[in-house]
């Protein structure tokens, strides 16, 4: 699994652009949207996602730990 450390990703939109499975730690998502999108299997650990679209978001086995939305 891919791990991603202390990144910051902005505008970005993922129904469209999809993210890469794996390990996000200490990461920043803004202004990002996820509407939809299957985020199964991924961990999400110290990660902020600031005025992110979350809607109907699939989260199954996905670890969210001390995540800030």
């Amino acid at each position: 699994m891919q791990l991603y450390q202390d990144q910051q990703f902005e505008n970005i939109d993922y129904t469209i652009n999809f993210l890469s499975k794996g390990e996000y730690e200490n990461c920043s998502f803004i202004n990002c949207n996820f509407s939809s999108t299957d985020l199964s299997h991924f961990t999400f650990i110290d990660c902020l996602f600031e005025n992110s679209n979350l809607s109907l978001v699939k989260i199954s086995n996905t670890i969210l730990r001390d995540i800030k939305i």
